[in-house]
């Protein structure tokens, strides 16, 4: 179980999503692992769940500074504020995540919930808009007359 937070973060989240950044890293690297024994691995990306994730005593946040607050505060008071209100349905999710692991195209990222997938898709498209822009810049750095290396994966 991953997160969305595993392919995008903002501020107040980051130790959060690193976390959730390797697991995905260590998640896609598994799934090449195994798939010559026909093993797959589903990483899945839930939008908020109701779960106790936000409730008090639950959610552990740094100690308030105030110098922060423009940054990090409506982040903090929304984590705050969410709990009983996600819009995520725990047995929805439980049953489309055993679908997917049913279905034999099964894909290797799974966003789970509307929330997951509006995110997910604005990240990536900015990502790939960036790349997109960026790449002559970014193949400058070759060596001149040198073949792009091709890896086999």
């Amino acid at each position: 179980m991953s997160s969305q937070g595993g392919r995008m973060s903002f501020p107040a989240v980051g130790s959060y999503s690193a976390g959730k950044f390797a697991l995905e890293g260590w998640s896609e690297a598994l799934a090449g692992e195994v798939a010559p024994f026909g093993v797959r691995v589903l990483i899945v990306e839930p939008s908020r769940l109701r779960t106790a994730f936000n409730a008090a005593g639950v959610l552990r946040t740094a100690q308030r500074s105030a110098d922060y607050d423009a940054s990090t505060g409506a982040v903090r008071a929304n984590m705050a504020e969410a709990d009983g209100v996600q819009e995520g349905d725990l047995a929805r999710a439980a049953r489309v995540i055993r679908d997917v692991l049913d279905a034999p195209d099964a894909p290797l990222r799974l966003p789970l919930g509307a929330e997951a997938v509006r995110n997910l898709t604005r990240v990536y498209r900015r990502a790939l808009d960036d790349v997109e822009k960026w790449a002559s810049v970014s193949e400058s750095a070759d060596f001149p007359g040198m073949p792009p290396a091709v890896r086999a994966f």
